[in-house]
């Protein structure tokens, strides 16, 4: 897997897009975001905690990527 670094060698910085892969649903683009202070989860008591969400669906209960990396820049033309 070049390219790829391992979610428990290094996690991307929070509110990152990047391309991340799990072996149930491979690869996909993926934001990496923390539920702290401020967000809804912690209004509802819940404490801070971190999760994988695609950036279209904010879908992540169940995506538990191993691995990931930066997403390759835009096209220029």
């Amino acid at each position: 897997m070049s390219g790829w670094i391992k979610c428990c060698d290094r996690l991307p910085e929070v509110g990152t897009r990047v391309l991340a892969w799990s072996e149930q649903y491979g690869a996909r683009e993926s934001l990496y975001r923390e539920h702290g202070k401020g967000s809804i989860a912690h209004a509802h008591g819940y404490p801070p905690y971190f999760s994988w969400e695609e950036p279209q669906s904010s879908w992540a209960s169940s995506w538990k990527p191993t691995h990931w990396q930066p997403l390759p820049p835009p096209p220029t033309e």
